[in-house]
């Protein structure tokens, strides 16, 4: 039985209500009103509206169309074919319609709603599952297509809301839409092929424009993965209360609203892909976050959180959920919680960042195999000198300034050995080993056991620190020394304690002290200068 024809036809409306046909073919056809079919109309062949013009409504609610055969067939596969259509109204596809084979809108200009609610498409035969050499190397990628709209140009909303279900893949790529994308409450899913073994693409909108919102909310379900790859979104990209058992791929996308990640069902299931995408603010929840090695947030730029954890402690835990380190996340996430006020938290991202960053940069070093084993034993002993070195180092950073975000650490231990020199100069010198550095003073002091009185006291505290800070004088390291002649003790010591006692407060125990005092305060100093200047940040 052959299809019914009109093509370049020219009528007023096309009504085939409740009518079954073996196929159409309209390709160019020109209707001044609207095209119904509706109402229980059934198709078994291809409908073919390519280039067709229609001024009014294109309604197939309530329809089915069915031509599910392999692609590779010829007259296979597609059941709606209606590239480059021009629509003046809405289109609708949607409460008890149903598709078994690919149907296409690509191109197409629709003056009102693109309207698939309630609406099931059913993908055809992939071509790879038929014809396998055919693309070779290619078989694994997804060939089979639900709906194919690449390019619409929708004056008002896409829904494909209410019920809607895609078994195969749903492709907006390049649409551009004047209203809401909603997916609300929709299934897509693709189910894979035996032999088949990455996950099937089951939603795409790369490039797309929409002026209003994205939605996959309200129980959507997509078992497979949703791609918004360069998609430009001019308010909010909604997932809420959703599932998602595979990718969602934002590479590249622009969202001038709020990236909503709330109450995600199965999120152990979900990967979630943001890497240089762009969002006005977050909101989401600690429950819906991927887990670890599930999350990508490299060049993921926004400019506040508005619900979910504003504290660092909670986002450096959603940081570490990354599949790899990267820098960029941490200074964006610091860069947010310094606009809101908090300077701590943002200092301790920043700190977490750069331990994480020295970790990482740890490399395993193969020597090459052609040496000889000489050259090859000296190259790994170099390597293992320079990890050992480099490790210490960052080590040092670490604890002494935290590696540039915290120098106020260098002071602390400057103090720490101010305060531990204290006492051991202070008994040092009821002890009789430290002693005047002015000969004469010196002369009345072994003798006296006292200086002269008109020489300046000894103060253990002052002492102790200007020993530990270089640059500060007040006058006692130059009047006062570990005794440089100390007598010779005969009575010896009785007990553990007062042999470790005696050998702290001995002036040879004293003066190397000191020395290491003054080392250790040119070290700390020059490490708190380049904190504070920020020279060993790598900012």
């Amino acid at each position: 039985m052959s299809c019914m024809t009109l093509r370049q036809a020219e009528i007023p409306d096309l009504i085939l209500n409740g009518t079954t046909v073996p196929g159409i073919e309209a390709s160019g056809m020109q209707v001044k009103g609207n095209v119904f079919f509706r109402s229980g109309f059934k198709s078994d062949g291809e409908v073919s509206l390519l280039g067709a013009s229609i001024g009014g409504q294109l309604d197939c609610s309530d329809a089915t169309f069915l031509n599910s055969g392999p692609r590779d067939v010829p007259g296979g596969g597609i059941a709606i074919a209606a590239d480059r259509i021009s629509v003046g109204d809405g289109v609708f596809l949607n409460r008890r319609f149903r598709a078994e084979g690919e149907v296409r809108f690509p191109g197409a200009k629709i003056g009102g709603d693109f309207t698939c609610g309630g609406g099931c498409f059913i993908g055809p035969t992939k071509l790879a599952e038929i014809r396998p050499d055919v693309l070779g190397a290619d078989a694994q990628k997804n060939y089979r297509f639900a709906l194919t709209a690449d390019g619409i140009a929708v004056n008002g909303d896409v829904h494909l809301d209410e019920g809607f279900s895609a078994e195969g893949e749903v492709r907006l790529l390049g649409a551009r839409i004047a209203g809401n994308l909603d997916c609300s409450g929709a299934r897509f899913s693709n189910p894979l092929q035996v032999g088949f073994s990455d996950n099937a693409r089951v939603f795409a909108a790369d490039g797309a424009e929409v002026k209003g919102c994205i939605f996959f909310r309200d129980s959507f379900y997509a078992e497979g993965d949703v791609e918004l790859l360069g998609a430009r979104v001019e308010k909010n990209l909604e997932c809420i209360g959703s599932t998602f058992r595979g990718r969602v791929a934002t590479h590249g996308a622009s969202i001038a609203g709020g990236f909503h990640w709330l109450g995600i069902k199965n999120p152990e299931l979900a990967t979630l892909l943001l890497d240089d995408t762009s969002a006005s603010r977050i909101l989401d929840d600690v429950e819906s976050w991927p887990l670890k090695g599930h999350l990508e947030l490299d060049g993921f730029v926004y400019r506040r959180i508005t619900q979910g954890p504003r504290d660092h402690h909670s986002r450096l835990d959603w940081l570490a959920r990354q599949q790899e380190f990267t820098p960029q996340p941490y200074r964006q996430l610091a860069k947010v919680l310094r606009d809101e006020g908090d300077d701590a938290g943002a200092r301790q991202v920043l700190y977490k960042m750069e331990c994480q960053r020295r970790s990482e940069e740890k490399r395993v070093w193969n020597a090459p195999t052609h040496q000889g084993h000489t050259r090859k034993a000296f190259s790994y002993f170099r390597h293992l000198v320079k990890t050992l070195a480099n490790h210490v180092w960052n080590q040092t950073l670490r604890l002494t300034i935290g590696h540039g975000y915290y120098p106020g650490r260098a002071l602390a231990l400057l103090l720490l050995f101010v305060a531990l020199g204290w006492p051991l100069f202070r008994y040092g010198y009821f002890s009789r080993n430290i002693a005047p550095t002015d000969k004469d003073a010196y002369s009345d002091f072994k003798r006296d056991r006292y200086p002269p009185e008109h020489y300046e006291r000894f103060s253990a505290s002052i002492y102790s620190l200007e020993n530990s800070f270089p640059l500060v004088k007040l006058g006692q390291v130059d009047r006062w020394q570990p005794d440089p002649t100390p007598p010779e003790s005969h009575a010896p010591a009785r007990g553990l304690i007062r042999r470790v006692s005696r050998y702290v407060v001995s002036p040879g125990f004293l003066r190397g002290f000191r020395r290491f005092q003054i080392l250790l305060g040119w070290v700390l100093a020059t490490l708190f200068a380049a904190g504070v200047t920020g020279v060993v940040r790598k900012d």
